[in-house]
């Protein structure tokens, strides 16, 4: 079995309905040189997305998180293809991790989105310096939170204070005012931790921090209720 290739997109969240759960959401860009030097194309999809309306593969292809196979998240309903990319429409699970999924999704935690594949067909491009991808298989598809959860999974989304502090304002939010999962709130304050030392790889003082003393006090109250 050829090794399974991960790619993220800077696309946003196409569409979301909390109230039915379902999510709509580009995983995958057009012809756009990604960090490894890649081009995927369009008709790269073709084959994969064509089996999967034919229900030969769409059984197959599985809604993670963070790339995790231990969390389906969602059942893949429908893909479809515009402009700009290829979009995913899944129904997220009636369990306590789509519960936390559909959670974060309203807070603002996962904004980004990822695939995993297998390459099928790829070529040089010598002239342009570039590698074209042109065929694949699709796998998998995963709602990405910001921070990273195993090695396909980097931090995105933080490139100053600022960033950090939005993030702990939506954690302070999760934590204070719903039903996350309290295995969820554990990971919460790993992440939390995370960040701090992100804030100290900055080596700039915050000039605000009562945000962020408000979020580090809400994961100790939320957690002080696990033991």
């Amino acid at each position: 079995m050829k090794e399974i290739t991960y790619k993220q997109n800077d696309l946003t969240l196409k569409n979301f309905d909390s109230k039915e759960g379902l999510v709509e959401f580009y995983f995958a860009s057009f012809n756009t040189l990604d960090s490894d030097g890649d081009i995927i194309t369009e008709s790269a999809y073709k084959k994969t997305l064509e089996e999967s309306v034919n229900n030969t593969h769409k059984s197959r292809i599985k809604h993670f998180k963070n790339h995790n196979p231990e969390q389906c998240c969602g059942v893949i309903k429908n893909f479809y293809t515009d402009d700009k990319g290829v979009v995913a429409v899944s129904q997220i699970a009636k369990t306590q991790l789509g519960v936390d999924t559909l959670i974060e999704y309203e807070a603002g935690i996962i904004t980004e989105h990822s695939q995993g594949f297998q390459i099928v067909k790829e070529e040089y491009d010598d002239m342009e310096g570039v590698n074209v991808i042109k065929e694949i298989k699709l796998w998998e598809v995963s709602s990405l939170t910001h921070w990273g959860a195993n090695k396909n999974t980097p931090v995105v989304g933080i490139k100053s204070e600022k960033d950090i502090l939005s993030l702990m304002t939506k954690m302070n939010h999760i934590l204070r005012n719903t039903s996350i999962s309290d295995e969820r709130g554990e990971e919460l304050l790993k992440a939390y931790d995370e960040l701090g030392a992100t804030l100290k790889s900055l080596q700039k003082p915050l000039q605000d921090t009562s945000e962020a003393e408000k979020g580090e006090q809400a994961i100790i109250d939320r957690l002080s209720k696990l033991y």
